[in-house]
């Protein structure tokens, strides 16, 4: 289906100019149009099918990938932690530090880097 070939455009057309493609009725209802987690077939008071949407269920989908995507954010934080921990250790009182100064906070000729001594701890 999918693929360094695939047309998108063509796969969706197809459907619509095909006159051999088969109609909805109620016994094939359910083989056409096959429902995903989000939507069920139902059937309306003048007896056809029509798909609604199933807002509960999206919910609940929608909930399940924020809180994995929230633990993953939260195990590259702590990893991210652990490597700046490992590559700057605490600074003391009287050490030389050497502090960056933003592009947009200094003129066009002016220093990159500020030399510091750290006074308080």
């Amino acid at each position: 289906m999918f693929g360094k070939n695939y047309d998108d455009a063509n796969e969706s057309s197809v459907a619509f100019e095909n006159p051999d493609s088969p109609e909805v009725t109620e016994t094939n209802a359910e083989e056409i149009i096959s429902p995903n987690e989000d939507n069920v077939l139902a059937e309306n008071s003048n007896g056809s099918i029509t798909q609604e949407f199933d807002f509960a269920n999206h919910d609940r989908t929608i909930a399940f990938e924020r809180e994995g995507a929230r633990a993953g954010q939260e195990k590259q934080a702590e990893k991210m932690l652990l490597a700046s921990k490992q590559r700057f250790h605490p600074v003391n009182v009287e050490d030389n530090v050497r502090i960056a100064i933003d592009p947009v906070d200094r003129p066009k000729i002016g220093h990159s880097n500020l030399m510091g001594i750290v006074t308080k701890g």
